[in-house]
């Protein structure tokens, strides 16, 4: 009798300590942001060094980096990363297209950078949402100082959705 008494309670702290492990390892879930073409394996990143946000690279979110025409674009700096949301600065980097885009300067717009709402899309858990707080002066195409960007997924690409 007593040697069943103890398996029912060894039984009982096995299943307590893994209640316990396994809600400490959700509270560590990681949810990416990404923007780009899904590729089986390689994606979504946890903690982006950059967000590309338009078609054709003339804007991005990276961190501060060299301005000039060749820029050196920096990483993001991600200060919190979790299974809610996750919060960054850096720079919103936004080419002129003067005389035309592949000739064009970036220049670097900084911004704090907060990705929530996570959701299922396409088969991946990823943040769909993205408030971009810009810091200090605004670009041309940009009306308000904090934006809510929603993301999106079709046919094997995400993509940011910004209210320009």
């Amino acid at each position: 009798m007593k040697i069943a008494s103890r398996a029912g309670v060894v039984a009982l702290v096995v299943a307590v300590f893994l209640a316990v492990a396994g809600a400490a390892a959700l509270a560590k879930v990681q949810v990416p942001a990404y923007s780009g073409p899904i590729v089986p394996g390689k994606n979504p990143q946890v903690r982006p060094g950059t967000i590309i946000y338009t078609g054709d690279g003339s804007g991005l979110l990276a961190g501060r980096g060299a301005r000039s025409r060749h820029p050196k674009f920096g990483r993001l700096h991600w200060t919190s990363w979790g299974a809610t949301e996750g919060r960054a600065f850096g720079a919103d980097w936004v080419n002129n297209c003067i005389p035309f885009c592949a000739a064009g300067t970036f220049t670097p717009y900084p911004v704090n950078i907060r990705v929530f709402r996570p959701r299922v899309l396409e088969g991946h858990r990823i943040f769909t949402r993205m408030q971009v707080t810009y810091t200090g002066k605004l670009p041309e195409r940009v009306h308000d100082s904090v934006q809510i960007w929603t993301v999106g997924a079709s046919r094997g690409q995400y993509f940011w959705r910004f209210p320009f």
